[in-house]
């Protein structure tokens, strides 16, 4: 079951650069704005697909969702709309370093809180965390170098 979740995130990860770079081009083709508002109409129309065609998992008897667990929408737009702007400016290489070292170690401190499993940071995971980031400097290099 590991192996298959790891494949998963695997497709994922190489999804959201494939995501960055067409939402790069398509922003510099179209503008920004067009690109997130063509980027949303779309994710709409998948979802109330997969929303008509797949069980929902209602639950009268589940407890209140908490407000802030609506937020992941905000959270979409923000990763679409951040994307679009930073990938054709910083090269889907350094954008996409970036972008996956503040999420390890934002992930870090959401797994040292328990959300949604805990998972305490130790030594060996912060070491990762730093050479994750080290490697995303490396790659930024370039750009920051150049300071364009």
């Amino acid at each position: 079951m590991i192996a298959l979740v790891v494949l998963v995130a695997i497709a994922v990860g190489a999804a959201s650069t494939v995501q960055g770079v067409s939402n790069g081009v398509l922003s510099s083709r179209l503008g920004l704005t067009s690109a997130v508002l063509l980027n949303g109409a779309i994710v709409f129309v998948g979802s109330l697909v997969l929303w008509l065609l797949l069980p929902r998992g209602d639950d009268p008897t589940a407890p209140p969702v908490p407000w802030y667990l609506y937020l992941g929408g905000v959270y979409g737009l923000a990763i679409v709309a951040g994307a679009a702007f930073c990938f054709p400016r910083l090269g889907a290489g350094p954008a996409t370093a970036v972008l996956v070292a503040s999420m390890l170690i934002a992930s870090l401190a959401f797994d040292h809180l328990g959300l949604p499993m805990r998972l305490p940071v130790t030594p060996i995971r912060v070491v990762g965390a730093a050479l994750l980031l080290v490697g995303a400097v490396l790659v930024l290099w370039p750009k920051l170098a150049s300071g364009r």
